[in-house]
């Protein structure tokens, strides 16, 4: 069953890729091309990591960019809305904690590692994947003369900030949720 589910979640992907790719030609929009890198960045995650991954985390990358690179730049939710933008770091913010959780169970070949390091890092992870991708959108702007980050170190803050928030929350929640799990 997890063999058909890789299969469909990366038959999804391809087709997102080759949507935005035919997307792209068509439009001649340099900024599809900016997201094609980043939805097949995430299918060789799914090649990569799949293997130990709970398909849900799967299921949340793929809503996730969706959202951002559809939803975002395809029908203009960055211009339309103001706080959409601050509305995908915080949701990253989220999301990254457990994932970063999965990783360092992954690094230390434990089911559950210790509680203070699983804290400490499920946040920090959530913190500088908020920063990594602040830098992969400066890298976009001054390569492909895009406008990522609005030409405004506000909006760099402010969304370095809303994911690190976002991280925090799930942090707290992972926190309580592993107290609770060591506890019974």
């Amino acid at each position: 069953m997890i063999h058909i589910k890789k299969h469909i979640f990366a038959g999804i992907l391809y087709c997102i890729v080759i949507l935005t790719f035919t997307i792209d030609l068509f439009a001649g929009k340099t900024i599809l091309l900016f997201s094609f890198s980043v939805t097949l960045a995430n299918l060789i995650i799914v090649h990569l990591f799949f293997i130990r991954m709970p398909m849900c985390y799967y299921i949340t990358i793929l809503i996730f960019s969706f959202g951002a690179q559809y939803f975002g730049l395809m029908f203009g939710f960055y211009g339309k809305f103001g706080w959409f933008d601050l509305l995908l770091h915080f949701l990253s913010g989220l999301l990254l904690s457990p994932i970063g959780l999965f990783f360092l169970s992954v690094l230390l070949k434990k089911e559950s590692p210790p509680l203070g390091l699983s804290i400490v890092f499920c946040f920090l992870f959530s913190t500088a994947a908020a920063s990594v991708w602040e830098i992969y959108e400066y890298v976009g702007d001054v390569l492909f003369s895009l406008d990522s980050q609005g030409g405004s170190l506000v909006d760099t803050m402010e969304d370095i900030i809303t994911g690190t928030i976002g991280g925090g929350i799930s942090t707290l929640v992972i926190f309580f949720r592993l107290k609770k799990k060591k506890q019974n």
